[in-house]
């Protein structure tokens, strides 16, 4: 361990912690704590070369940026795509565009039908549920 870190170990009292395989006592402040959770946020450090650096554990790091509120630091997924994969996602966009105004004007030339229906059996003095029923075609 080295100097910096002897020193950032002996700030604070935090409850004590026994090292992995260790009799090791070791106390980490909350400014250690945070420090630590900065260094990997703004790039320093990866959580693992943070563990490997200041000799705490893995579920302690995580418990550290859990309390920090830096959850987005927990799990970073990468999603990889091939040209291929994105012309076809671009080309399935498009579609479902296409595919939803098609459903929208669907549904306005529905509701003009039976606006049309409705004033039709109006002047016809007629029920339009018993129009449609009398006039329902046969399956």
């Amino acid at each position: 361990m080295n100097k910096q870190q002897e020193e950032d170990h002996s700030l604070g009292s935090t409850p004590e912690r026994r090292h992995r395989n260790s009799n090791t006592i070791r106390r980490y402040s909350d400014a250690f704590k945070r420090k630590v959770v900065a260094e990997i946020a703004d790039g320093t450090y990866t959580k693992h070369e943070a563990v490997q650096v200041y000799g705490m554990s893995h579920p302690a790091l995580r418990r550290w940026i859990k309390q920090a509120g830096k959850t987005e630091l927990l799990n970073r997924i990468m999603e990889v795509k091939v040209s291929d994969d994105v012309s076809r996602m671009d080309q399935l966009e498009a579609e479902l565009t296409q595919l939803k105004q098609t459903l929208a004007d669907a549904h306005v030339r529905n509701r003009l039908l039976e606006g049309y229906l409705q004033v039709a059996c109006e002047q016809l003095d007629e029920d339009p549920e018993g129009f449609k029923k009398k006039h329902e075609p046969k399956p």
